[in-house]
């Protein structure tokens, strides 16, 4: 069974190369990429919005980053990252 790995919402995510865009945004610490990705969170804060999540680097070379959540505080399928701390 055939199954897309984009919807269509996520269509104009897409860039030049075919694959999905991707933000990088250096902060100047943990406390500057909370805040930033809380600023980029949209909804309500009385519904789980403006909750920063941070996930550590996954690989090797990359650094700790906050992600923006949406109204319901899931993380924002966009593609933003805001970059702190030095690489793993």
């Amino acid at each position: 069974m055939f199954r897309p790995l984009l919807t269509l919402a996520k269509m104009s995510n897409i860039g030049p190369s075919g694959k999905p865009k991707l933000h990088f945004t250096q902060c100047t610490g943990k406390a500057d990429a909370k805040d930033r990705a809380k600023a980029n969170s949209s909804g309500s804060s009385n519904r789980g919005g403006h909750v920063t999540i941070i996930h550590q680097a996954h690989k090797e070379d990359q650094k700790n980053h906050a992600h923006s959540t949406d109204a319901n505080g899931e993380k924002k399928q966009d593609g933003t990252h805001f970059l702190f701390g030095k690489p793993k």
